[in-house]
């Protein structure tokens, strides 16, 4: 199926809209709803607008970028980015937890011609979560064996897996996740440790995660308190550029054709270190998009959790890898100007702040070069 980035994520618009979803404005990446860290996820300000205040009815769709900083470590890998968006639906009750999922399953098996066949579900199998003992999501289950896919349950011991519960987003619920099973010969999956080992070693992909948002999530230092909110959100959604891995067959990230420009820049380099250069097509679009957003040189805090030491990190993560490559200025210019072009499509408005971004950016990464 010939479908780039840009079709895939206008598919998902249009065939949300069409069935009742209400499109929303994404948040910006430096979010108030987030204090600790940039938009990691697309669904908790929806879930926490709808807990505090009952304003949402109708059932929404949002495309938000998201930066992850948990995951920076991970970029260079076949499967991570610690900048993407998510394609995120979300109910209020006015659409019942089967028929989200539903609509997620025909999108991808009608529209995006995945295999039916090669997909794998995982749900909460209940357990203690942060002292508060919680049954297993047997309607998520359930729900699986409708659509006819297989499932397993995930252990509570392994929260970040089963469970979202953390010190940066303010609600939280249990986790269920539909996978892409890429093995020649599938065979049935015994344990969920067998499962995770196959997902480290590349063979299933994370294709799609369904959240039900169902508690307050209140840090405290590193400690967390779940408090029950009395009504939930489901909430689910997929990144557009892991779906172009099983689209377009690639066995990393980095070869996705999203990607294609940024890598014929990086040819100019004469060192092939293929992790380097993921780094390096990952990073600058989140810096780019932190600098149109009037975020890179905006920031205070001098905390280690701090937004500015994260973009600091994220900095030096660029820096060292750019350097790595022997690349120079003129190919920095590049990265920056393709980068800036490709969210065009999306923020048109961001072409009159080309100049602003180089103004900005290049002297900053030069800092950590």
């Amino acid at each position: 199926m010939n479908l780039d980035f840009y079709s895939v994520c206008l598919l998902f618009n249009n065939y949300m809209k069409f069935k009742g979803y209400c499109a929303k404005d994404c948040l910006p990446l430096d979010s108030g709803v987030f204090p600790t860290t940039f938009t990691p996820s697309g669904g908790p300000n929806l879930a926490l607008q709808f807990f505090n205040n009952d304003s949402l009815r109708k059932s929404a769709c949002i495309n938000q970028p998201v930066f992850r900083y948990w995951d920076v470590r991970n970029v260079g890998d076949w499967s991570h980015l610690s900048f993407f968006n998510m394609l995120v639906a979300c109910s209020f009750g006015e659409t019942t937890r089967i028929e989200l999922i539903r609509d997620f399953h025909t999108l991808f098996v009608n529209y995006y011609g995945v295999d039916p066949d090669m997909l794998i579900g995982s749900y909460f199998g209940g357990g203690v979560v942060n002292n508060l003992t919680l049954s297993m999501d047997m309607e998520m289950q359930e729900i699986y064996n409708s659509l006819g896919i297989t499932s397993i349950a995930t252990c509570a011991g392994l929260e970040k897996e089963c469970f979202v519960a953390n010190l940066v987003e303010p609600v939280g619920g249990p986790r269920a996740e539909i996978f892409v099973d890429l093995r020649d010969e599938r065979s049935p999956i015994n344990s969920f440790v067998e499962f995770l080992d196959l997902q480290n070693r590349g063979l299933i992909i994370e294709l799609f995660t369904h959240v039900r948002y169902d508690h307050y999530v209140k840090a405290n230092g590193d400690k967390l308190a779940l408090i029950p909110a009395h009504k939930h959100v489901d909430a689910a959604g997929f990144s557009p550029q892991r779906l172009l891995m099983v689209i377009e067959g690639v066995d990393k990230i980095a070869n996705i054709s999203l990607f294609g420009d940024l890598r014929d820049i990086l040819q100019k380099s004469t060192i092939c270190d293929p992790e380097k250069e993921t780094i390096v097509c990952d990073h600058i679009r989140g810096l780019t998009l932190l600098t149109l957003q009037n975020v890179v040189g905006n920031l205070s805090g001098r905390k280690k959790r701090s937004k500015r030491s994260q973009l600091n990190n994220y900095g030096r993560s660029f820096g060292s890898a750019f350097s790595d490559l022997g690349l120079g200025d003129c190919v920095l210019d590049d990265l920056i100007d393709e980068s800036v072009s490709m969210f065009l499509p999306v923020f048109p408005e961001y072409e009159r702040s080309r100049d602003m971004v180089h103004n900005i950016l290049k002297p900053k990464i030069m800092q950590y070069v």
